[in-house]
């Protein structure tokens, strides 16, 4: 994997690399957008520490009324004798991970937030399932797909506390490269793990990115109008 200086914006021709010089973020450096609109994402910066550990206040109470104002097949949903909304939290505070970010995950996966359709169910925030493959057994259904992404991202964060960098060689402060292709420098660890659950930048950062493929910063956009309803 190459390793590149990022202090401003360049393209490599012959292989078409990219790098995110980070300037197109709002000018508080928080994206905003309404709910009709996509955003333009910080691709070095995709979501800040807080956003993806935060909200261990939320309840499935909360959760429960979200997926109602969404008209979800989640909302009525329930596998083992919980809802979805109590295996989304459960999931999210046993591995201090924001339930709001399983919820943007689960959207930009599967679309179930906002379907009243169950297809997507057994594949609802894509862990360990390869393009082509089906899921891992362990990982197979609705709370088993939620619980693999809660651990895998807390497991990513743990070994960029503990190692300095993730399962994928990406570090904080250090250039890395996307299947764009593009070439980013997370700016923090939620970055850093993002990247390594999805090593795309995605159609929605300008400068970098590519069409052909949401990525990373699809979640951000979904994040951003689901945070503003919690």
């Amino acid at each position: 994997m190459s390793k590149l200086s990022l202090s401003a914006a360049f393209v490599v021709i012959g292989s078409v690399l990219v790098a995110c010089s980070g300037s197109d973020a709002s000018s508080d450096g928080a994206p905003t957008a309404s709910d009709d609109e996509s955003l333009s994402v910080t691709a070095n910066e995709v979501l800040t520490d807080d956003e993806l550990e935060g909200g261990q206040t939320i309840t499935g109470d909360d959760v429960q009324a979200f997926l109602a104002t969404k008209n979800s097949y989640l909302a009525t949903y329930e596998t083992g004798g919980k809802r979805a909304a109590d295996v989304i939290v459960d999931a999210a505070q046993a591995h201090q991970i924001n339930p709001v970010y399983l919820l943007a995950r689960i959207q930009g996966e599967s679309s179930l937030i906002q379907s009243g359709s169950s297809r997507g169910l057994s594949t609802a925030t894509g862990c360990a399932c390869p393009d082509g493959h089906g899921c891992a057994r362990a990982s197979a259904g609705f709370s088993g797909q939620v619980q693999c992404t809660a651990s895998l991202t807390r497991a990513y964060l743990d070994e960029l506390d503990q190692n300095g960098e993730t399962r994928a060689g990406i570090k904080v402060g250090k250039a890395t490269r996307t299947l764009d292709p593009s070439s980013v420098t997370p700016k923090n660890r939620a970055t850093a793990a993002l990247y390594t659950y999805t090593p795309w930048v995605g159609k929605n950062s300008s400068g970098c990115g590519s069409s052909r493929s949401n990525g990373a910063t699809l979640l951000r956009n979904i994040l951003t109008h689901y945070e503003a309803q919690f």
